[in-house]
């Protein structure tokens, strides 16, 4: 007899032979909307739906949250928030939940329940945009949803005011968002804009913390070196020219690009020190007015390659991620996709490629990996860094 599972209405239920048996159906319990529960949107739009549960488990009798979603799922959780325990009741009795769903509130730190105040179309990208307020701070979150992401967790437009969200700072502006649609859960970056209300309970930072970002690197020994500044399509190249030798410095991150055009030139400054291990140049470019700041490391210049003439830097494009592998179990990984309609395959270490990016942002966003030609030749950099591959192939 053979057993095949599926999802109904947010559950997993085995069906033996093409058809549920009576002894699931015993087992499972039915979600059923609690009165008065109109949508998610709706209720979910208050403080007090997060701190308060909103039904009662029909079999065992516990005060539970009822969520359910556009894409078909009904769900019962015991409390909100990331890793979002479901009430073990309603889930397959094949499995039942373990002890270690017990610990939401360890999980919980730092989250706070965000309120969706409006959804927008992005202006700089497909998709769409996400304002949400916190409850406890006020602190405003943004997150970019776009096709990929909602094709890849099987919701559409209307499916972004029901789901549920979640948000911490990881820093000034970054954010951490936390999201359910009640069939998936997953976690993602956003940016925070922090209530100027809170400014004045912030504890006070060390000395070395508050201090400009130029007095840091002076204090750090590093020297005011002279660059120029060029634009390139999408990239914004920095020349500088250390003990008589030219090192270019690429920004190609698109976001990052259109502020440094905008920004004010006299705020740009550049820096550098010697690395005491690896003998090596390391450049910081600072713009002070949109609090942007990079470092780079150079290897010192051979005679042979002063000698030479630098080919021209051209940006070609940047890599449309289809396929990841991993290559026979190893540390290598191969990424196959497209750039301008043309196929394009990479190899390259896995744990190079874990410092610059995550394997989901490879997916989701659009401007990872870009290529450019260097005279004959061809190199890879990943926001920003060039990419060490064992194999390029387009």
């Amino acid at each position: 007899m053979s057993t095949v599972f599926r999802t109904i209405d947010g559950r997993i239920v085995p069906i033996k032979n093409g058809k549920q048996t009576d002894t699931v159906k015993a087992k499972v319990v039915k979600l059923k909307r609690p009165k008065g529960f109109v949508s998610s949107s709706a209720y979910y739009g208050t403080s007090k739906a997060f701190t308060i549960p909103n039904a009662t488990c029909p079999k065992c009798g516990a005060s539970v949250y009822y969520y359910e979603h556009p894409n078909g799922a009904r769900v019962f959780f015991d409390s909100l928030g990331p890793p979002w325990p479901k009430h073990p009741c309603t889930t397959t009795m094949m499995a039942p939940q373990s002890k270690s769903n017990k610990k939401p509130m360890l999980e919980n730190v730092g989250w706070e329940p965000l309120l969706i105040k409006d959804i927008v179309s992005s202006d700089t990208q497909e998709g769409y945009t996400v304002q949400a307020e916190a409850t406890g701070t006020s602190d405003t979150f943004e997150i970019d949803v776009k096709p990929a992401l909602m094709k890849q967790k099987k919701f559409k437009r209307k499916g972004i005011e029901s789901l549920l969200l979640y948000g911490r700072p990881v820093g000034d502006n970054k954010a951490e968002i936390a999201v359910t649609s009640g069939l998936s859960d997953w976690i993602m970056f956003g940016r925070v804009k922090r209530d100027a209300r809170q400014q004045h309970i912030k504890p006070t930072l060390r000395q070395n913390d508050v201090r400009e970002p130029i007095q840091r690197l002076i204090d750090q020994k590093n020297k005011n070196i002279s660059f120029t500044i060029s634009t390139e399509e999408d990239l914004c190249v920095f020349t500088m020219d250390i003990d008589g030798q030219k090192y270019k410095f690429i920004e190609d991150s698109a976001k990052l690009v259109r502020k440094l055009r905008s920004a004010d030139r006299s705020a740009t400054s550049a820096w550098y020190r010697i690395a005491k291990s690896s003998k090596n140049y390391y450049v910081t470019i600072v713009n002070t007015s949109i609090n942007y700041q990079k470092s780079k490391s150079f290897a010192p210049q051979t005679r042979e390659e002063i000698s030479s003439s630098s080919p021209t830097i051209k940006h070609i494009g940047y890599v449309k991620v289809k396929r990841i592998e991993r290559i026979n179990n190893s540390n290598q990984l191969t990424i196959t996709g497209t750039l301008v309609e043309r196929p394009l395959s990479i190899s390259f270490k896995i744990t190079e490629l874990m410092k610059l990016t995550s394997l989901d942002k490879l997916f989701l966003e659009q401007s990872v990996i870009a290529v450019e030609a260097h005279g004959d030749s061809h190199l890879l950099r990943v926001r920003g860094t060039q990419l060490d591959v064992t194999s390029f192939v387009f």
